[in-house]
C-alpha cells in the first residue's frame, strides 16, 4: 500500500486570516502539522492559487512539497486533492491521506495507527470512528480511486469544499467519537488557548 498524505492549507480564513503561518509555541502551525506526519509517509501540502497563498509556497521552501493547484477554484478543495493525484508524479500513490493545516498538535501515533487500520476495500476511513480523540486529531485516508470518483461525481459546493462528506455517505457514515477536547484553531482566541496548554 503506497501512501501520500495531503495537507490543505491556505492563507485565505474569514476568522483568522494567515493561520496557518502563525505561531504556536514558536513555531508556524503548517511546520508542525508537516512535522506530526511520521517520516515514511511523502508529505504534499496542498494551497490555491490566489496571491495571498504566496507567503505559505515561500515559506514551505525548499521543505516539504507544496502544490499550487492552478486552474482550479479556491474554494474546491475537492478539485486540489484530485489536481495532486492525477499528476503523473504521484499516480503511483494508492492510498491517499487527508489533514488539514488548523490541527497543529496531531498525533503521528494516530496518523500512523489509522493507515494501518485502513484497507483497500473499505474505500475510506476516519480516525474518529475507531477510537476517542479531540477535535484536532481527524486522520482521514482513502483509495486514490475512490478520490477520482468523487471528484468526478460530486457536485455540491458543500462537498467539494469539505472533501469527504460524499465519501462517508459512499461507504455508509458511522457515528464520531470525539472527546471534550479541542485542539483546533479556528480563531486567535483558539491560538492563545492552545498556548496556554
Amino acid at each position: 500500500m503506497s501512501v501520500l498524505v495531503i495537507i490543505q492549507a491556505r492563507m485565505a480564513s474569514h476568522r483568522f486570516p494567515g493561520k496557518v503561518l502563525a505561531y504556536l509555541k514558536g513555531k508556524p502551525l503548517i511546520d508542525r502539522i508537516v512535522a506530526a506526519v511520521p517520516r515514511e509517509y511523502p508529505v504534499i501540502v496542498s494551497t490555491g492559487t490566489r496571491d495571498g497563498n504566496i507567503p505559505l509556497l515561500r515559506h514551505l521552501m525548499p521543505g516539504p512539497s507544496a502544490v499550487s493547484c492552478d486552474k482550479v477554484a479556491e474554494s474546491d478543495v475537492l478539485g486540489r486533492f484530485w489536481y495532486i493525484v492525477s499528476h503523473p508524479e504521484f499516480a503511483r500513490f494508492s492510498t491517499i491521506v487527508r489533514l488539514t493545516a488548523d490541527c497543529p498538535l496531531h498525533s503521528p501515533d494516530v496518523i500512523r495507527q489509522t493507515v494501518e487500520a485502513f484497507r483497500p476495500e473499505m474505500g475510506y476511513l476516519f480516525s474518529h470512528w475507531i477510537w476517542d480523540l479531540p477535535k484536532g486529531q481527524e486522520v482521514e485516508v482513502f483509495t486514490r480511486d475512490l478520490l477520482l470518483q468523487v471528484a468526478k461525481e460530486a457536485t455540491d459546493p458543500s462537498d467539494r469544499e469539505h472533501v469527504t462528506p460524499w465519501m462517508r455517505r459512499y461507504v455508509g457514515d458511522r457515528p464520531t467519537r470525539y472527546t471534550d477536547v479541542n485542539l483546533c484553531v479556528d480563531t486567535v482566541d483558539d491560538l492563545h488557548r492552545l498556548e496556554g496548554m
